[in-house]
């Protein structure tokens, strides 16, 4: 593009960009964010600082999460353990628990491999 052939004022205006921008806003402290957290069932939306009281996270896999976890907001997450009769939830729930059922496994099993390797050591000294 020759450049010569424009004004100043003219040259300026091929050089400005417009740009739209998708913003989110916090439900509680009105934090402007990128992304938001939202609940499952309300949709209420919470920033990460905001969120990290407020909701109850579910992962989908019981060794490590993606793209489906899932948020409650505390109302409807309480709501939901009341009724117990959403089947998305008990799943989410069952995973929750063989999650936890896991890492307590892991640290027993940890503190169990720590003494025996311990012992050996005294021993072999």
């Amino acid at each position: 593009m020759n450049y010569n052939v424009f004004g100043v004022r003219e040259l300026k205006n091929l050089m400005k960009k417009i740009v739209s921008k998708e913003m989110f806003f916090c439900d509680n402290c009105d934090k402007e964010e990128s992304y938001m957290y939202s609940c499952a069932i309300c949709g209420i939306q919470y920033c990460h600082d905001c969120g990290c009281d407020r909701y109850v996270k579910y992962s989908a896999g019981v060794v490590w999460g993606g793209g489906d976890d899932i948020r409650y907001c505390n109302v409807c997450h309480e709501r939901l353990l009341q009724d117990n009769n959403d089947p998305v939830f008990k799943a989410y729930r069952k995973i929750n628990y063989l999650k936890n059922e896991g890492d307590r496994f892991y640290e027993d099993h940890t503190k169990r491999c720590d003494a025996a390797e311990a012992e050996l050591k005294k021993l072999i000294k």
